[in-house]
C-alpha cells in the first residue's frame, strides 16, 4: 500500500516542512512506496488526494493544521484509503481534542 504525505508548507510557520527529510530517511530504510506532496495553494490537497485515492488504496497523512486536515478529508471521501494525522499547524484543535495537549508538546 502506498503512503501519501500531504504537507502544507505555510502551516505552523513552516513546521510541516521539517517532516520532509525525516519521511525520506524513514522510507529509505523500510522500502515502502511513498510520495510527498507539498501543497501549492488552498484547495490543492483536495485535488491531489482525490486524484490519487480514486485510483488506488493508500494511507494519506495530513501534515499541517486543521485546514490541511479538512482538505485531505474532503479529498479522501468515498475512497477505501486511510487517514493519518501529523499535527504541524499553529492550533491543531482536532489533534488536541483527539489526543490531548500532552502529546503535542
Amino acid at each position: 500500500m502506498k503512503h501519501i504525505f500531504i504537507i502544507n508548507p505555510v502551516a505552523g510557520k513552516g513546521k510541516g516542512l521539517d517532516f520532509e527529510r525525516k519521511i525520506h530517511n524513514i522510507f529509505k530504510k523500510i522500502n515502502f512506496p511513498y510520495e510527498i506532496i507539498v501543497t501549492k495553494e488552498s484547495g490543492h490537497a483536495i485535488e491531489v488526494v482525490k486524484k490519487i485515492t480514486s485510483k488506488e488504496k493508500c494511507i494519506v497523512y495530513s501534515i499541517g493544521g486543521d485546514g490541511t486536515l479538512n482538505e485531505v478529508l474532503n479529498g479522501i471521501i468515498n475512497s477505501d484509503s486511510s487517514l493519518a494525522v501529523i499535527p504541524a499547524g499553529s492550533g491543531n484543535d482536532f489533534a488536541r481534542t483527539l489526543y490531548g495537549m500532552q502529546l503535542l508538546k
